[in-house]
């Protein structure tokens, strides 16, 4: 094992004689002579300066390196019995049988007046919408009561969920049909997206998640998630 090492060794020295590694070079300078008649004229032949910059190398200690490599302290998870709920407030409406928030901060509450009754976050009344009776009806409508489009067709019968996608098509669960309707950004335009054929089957509710393009669907017995696709 050493003679190996040893061979191995001369080899490298070996190598450096045979390419001229170990070679003595000497560098020699020659002034010329006229320049001597230059010399008078000339106040400095340049200058020389020292800037100092970043390190392109860094060292790091055996501390640093062992903190770095060191398991990370994970913070435990905490259980439902660790969650409590304080009361804010309450508000003086009744007979509400739907709610959710806004994006902006307001709640919205649908009362079973027809009414959709958009809060302030300090619990003041900001706006009140009356909805269309008639049944089946889309109603599309802006924030401060406005109404933007109407929809009626017997392609959505009984509508029990309802949602958008990026683009503002609308999503309609029409549970009386079994199936999912999709409707235009402005109400135009219509048609069946999904049925039983597709597992569609008293849909009670359904969301869409935005980032992912997934369509939620809560079928009574079978709830299904499908995927948006573009041909």
């Amino acid at each position: 094992m050493i003679e190996t090492e040893i061979q191995k060794y001369e080899t490298f020295l070996q190598s450096l004689f045979d390419d001229g590694s170990l070679r003595m070079i000497d560098i020699n300078c020659k002034i010329e002579d006229k320049i001597t008649d230059v010399l008078p004229t000339v106040n400095s032949l340049g200058s020389i300066s020292i800037e100092s910059s970043t390190s392109l190398v860094f060292m790091k200690t055996g501390k640093e390196i062992q903190a770095q490599t060191s398991p990370l302290q994970l913070v435990p998870i905490s259980s439902i019995n660790d969650i409590t709920m304080a009361l804010q407030s309450k508000f003086q409406f009744n007979l509400i049988i739907g709610c959710c928030f806004s994006f902006t901060g307001d709640t919205f509450y649908y009362n079973d007046y027809q009414r959709l009754l958009i809060l302030k976050e300090d619990g003041t009344l900001k706006n009140e919408i009356p909805l269309s009776t008639s049944h089946p009806v889309v109603t599309c409508c802006s924030l401060t009561g406005e109404k933007m489009w109407e929809y009626k067709d017997q392609l959505v019968s009984s509508p029990r969920g309802i949602d958008v996608d990026k683009d503002l098509n609308v999503y309609i669960a029409s549970s009386g049909n079994n199936d999912i309707v999709v409707l235009s950004s402005d109400g135009k335009q219509a048609r069946k997206l999904l049925d039983k054929d597709n597992g569609i089957g008293s849909p009670f509710g359904l969301v869409f998640d935005v980032k992912k393009e997934n369509l939620l669907v809560a079928n009574y017995y079978e709830p299904a998630l499908y995927r948006l696709s573009l041909y």
